[in-house]
């Protein structure tokens, strides 16, 4: 779930020589990262590793690559890996906001949520980051998880501020707002999710969930036939057809 932002910086050719100015290695870096992404995106895993340790190879110190075999190794579960060339890319450059956007993703889903936070507010106190609302939605989704639904709150409104169709900060405000209780604010927000994107079968099943509490049946039916319908073999639909299932006594 988490939006982490791996960019394809401009191709460059460059040669390949051992003895390269300034301007020549940063073009030979920015050519093995690129390929390197453009393979993970293809799911060759072992060869963007390849291209992405050659970029670091011709220059240790630029905070591209760290960002780029980061995101890889994490994919592949190499967790230590990862958080060690994150870090790097944050310390080689701290305003690089979608490095401190990703390592802050990683913190969150290793349960470091105070260091998660920290590197998500570097990112939205950028000023010259492009996508805030992507690092709002980020330590939104980080506080459901810690959980802190009050921080939550406020990270997915900022977001929601920015561009208003976020399908993500939707479901999750939908989500808190059934937590707490706020039933009518749950609904509203359910309803602009379903707007602007297709169902999914959490969004059916918390829609049931809402429905039920308010006793409107008839609701509660629809959503039901469509999250069996489309999603049958989620685990939402179990969750239902258990529901339902007799229940013997032993």
């Amino acid at each position: 779930m988490w939006r982490l932002l791996l960019l394809i910086p401009v191709l460059l050719s460059a040669c390949g020589g051992k003895h390269l100015n300034d301007e020549s290695r940063e073009r030979l870096v920015r050519t093995h990262t690129q390929l390197g992404i453009e393979y993970f995106q293809q799911g060759e895993l072992e060869l963007a590793i390849q291209k992405l340790k050659r970029a670091l190879e011709v220059d240790d110190g630029m905070a591209e690559p760290h960002n780029a075999i980061a995101i890889v190794y994490q994919s592949m579960n190499e967790l230590d890996l990862a958080d060690r060339h994150f870090s790097r890319a944050v310390d080689i450059n701290p305003e690089d906001a979608a490095a401190q956007n990703n390592y802050a993703a990683f913190l969150c889903s290793q349960k470091r949520f105070d260091q998660a936070e920290r590197h998500f507010l570097t990112a939205i106190n950028n000023k010259f980051y492009k996508s805030p609302q992507l690092a709002y939605e980020n330590l939104g989704l980080c506080m459901m998880a810690k959980p802190d639904l009050v921080k939550a709150e406020e990270n997915f409104r900022a977001a929601l501020k920015i561009d208003g169709n976020l399908r993500i900060s939707l479901l999750q405000m939908a989500e808190l707002n059934y937590r707490l209780e706020r039933d009518l604010s749950a609904r509203a927000y359910l309803q602009r999710y379903m707007a602007v994107t297709k169902p999914s079968a959490e969004a059916l099943y918390l829609g049931m969930q809402i429905e039920q509490r308010q006793q409107a049946a008839d609701i509660v039916s629809r959503y039901r036939q469509e999250l069996l319908r489309r999603f049958p073999d989620s685990r939402q639909a179990a969750l239902v057809q258990d529901s339902e299932r007799p229940h013997q006594s032993h």
